[in-house]
């Protein structure tokens, strides 16, 4: 009895995991999704209203959610540390702590949004924003046709694992 039990949690456990690998692949799909949609609005809004940074991010805040939306509101709120710092320095600042599940090219085309934004004049900043929109949606599109294989992946590799402690302990 106490060897099923025993049994039942290594495979309960394996699959866990691989619960676990498909849920942090989605959530990185997520965050990229949010990141190009919010770089999308902030430029639309730059041509249309030419819009102060703190409006900007404002913005982008209510365009987003999770992680995302905290990003927009940290930087948002550290802008009174513009005399301190500028705010290149703020924005990467809060990409590093904020807890994102992306891949460093990703964190790359968002971190260098933060290099313009504020700084330049507006054509400037719109093409950054477009360039980096369209550099995070064809990262999107790519994990999205790979996402269903990968996760089916984990999924099996994780039950084949589980499986083969099984076997192996008895």
């Amino acid at each position: 009895m106490l060897k099923g039990v025993g049994m039942a949690c290594v495979l309960a456990g394996a699959v866990a995991l691989g619960v676990q690998c498909v849920r942090r692949r989605q959530l990185e799909q997520a965050q990229l999704r949010h990141f190009f949609t919010a770089f999308y609005g902030m430029e639309r809004e730059l041509r249309c209203r030419s819009p102060d940074l703190a409006e900007l991010l404002e913005q982008a805040s209510r365009q987003t959610g999770g992680m995302v939306r905290q990003f927009f509101q940290a930087c948002q709120a550290a802008l009174c540390q513009l005399d301190a710092h500028a705010f290149d320095e703020i924005w990467a600042e809060q990409l590093t702590q904020t807890p994102f599940q992306l891949n460093p090219n990703a964190r790359e085309a968002i971190r260098t949004v933060g290099t313009v934004l504020g700084r330049y004049d507006t054509d400037t900043q719109c093409r950054a924003l477009r360039y980096a929109g369209e550099t995070l949606e064809a990262m999107w599109k790519t994990g999205e046709t790979t996402l269903r294989k990968r996760n089916q992946l984990s999924m099996t590799l994780s039950v084949a694992g589980g499986l083969l402690v099984l076997v192996l302990a008895c």
